[in-house]
């Protein structure tokens, strides 16, 4: 959650589970997510009172009420997701068809992915394909790096640097 002025920015994450919103932006403050999993909540995303929140290239899915809500004065920018469905996120008259997760007016969701985004299908998953095409089995490692064979990966965002 952001508030007041703040700045948050989210890479690389699960979000699940929770009672109300999985990640939610209120009161002036401004939210960047990427390459995360949102699902399991009652509301994947949402904004408040003036706030930007922007969520690109992540998985917004079996979420309970709405996927994406916007209740800000500014659009909630979740375009390049995957909604659950390759027909995209349910809108009543933007995306009638869709039959991923519920969005409200108010949120920018055109053009969303048809399928996971490629970087964020290992989590949750024993075995993920690095950048150069390479199967890997993650370890973790006290500092929070992994390694893949006998390279290490550095986990500073998951466009992954293999050293």
């Amino acid at each position: 959650m952001s508030y007041h002025d703040s700045e948050i920015r989210i890479n690389v994450t699960i979000v699940a589970n929770n009672v109300w919103e999985g990640i939610g932006s209120f009161d002036r403050s401004e939210a960047v997510v990427t390459y995360s999993k949102i699902m399991f909540n009652r509301y994947g995303v949402s904004s408040h009172n003036n706030a930007s929140l922007k969520i690109h290239f992540s998985a917004i899915s079996d979420n309970i009420d709405y996927g994406a809500l916007g209740y800000s004065f500014i659009s909630l920018n979740a375009t390049y997701n995957w909604w659950g469905d390759p027909s995209g996120p349910y809108h009543p008259t933007l995306n009638p068809n869709g039959t991923g997760d519920k969005v409200s007016g108010n949120v920018l969701f055109k053009p969303w992915l048809t399928s996971l985004p490629h970087d964020i299908r290992f989590l949750n998953q024993e075995y993920a394909f690095t950048s150069i095409g390479k199967v890997c089995r993650w370890e973790w490692h006290s500092l929070g790096n992994r390694t893949c064979g006998n390279r290490r990966i550095i986990r500073s965002d998951f466009r992954t640097n293999l050293n």
